[in-house]
């Protein structure tokens, strides 16, 4: 597993569960922490990224306390009375790998 330790403490709180839980075998592996650039010259920045016998999984992590509910347009945190609404983040991703031949992350 090659884990880069985070700036945002909240989000090495992400990995380090991750990295805890992570089976100690060959055919699993993680990256976190990366940038690549897209075609298009666009920046992106992957938080973790997990390959194993089940598949390859690009994971966003989002550490915000509160109880998230969401669809396949809109992630919403509600928390101490507050709200707050975003685009769900697979539409992102999936914007990210579109190219020539447009593929899905679930």
């Amino acid at each position: 597993m090659t884990l880069s330790r985070s700036r945002f403490p909240w989000e090495q709180e992400a990995l380090d569960f991750v990295f805890e839980r992570f089976p100690a075998q060959d055919n699993y592996r993680a990256w976190a922490n990366f940038e690549f650039v897209a075609d298009d010259g666009s920046i992106n920045e992957v938080d973790l990224l997990v390959a194993c016998p089940q598949g390859i999984f690009l994971i966003e992590i989002k550490s915000q306390p509160g109880t998230l509910r969401g669809d396949v347009l809109t992630w919403t945190w509600e928390h101490e009375g507050k709200r707050k609404t975003i685009d769900n983040p697979v539409l992102l991703a999936n914007r990210i790998l579109a190219g020539p031949e447009p593929k899905t992350i679930y």
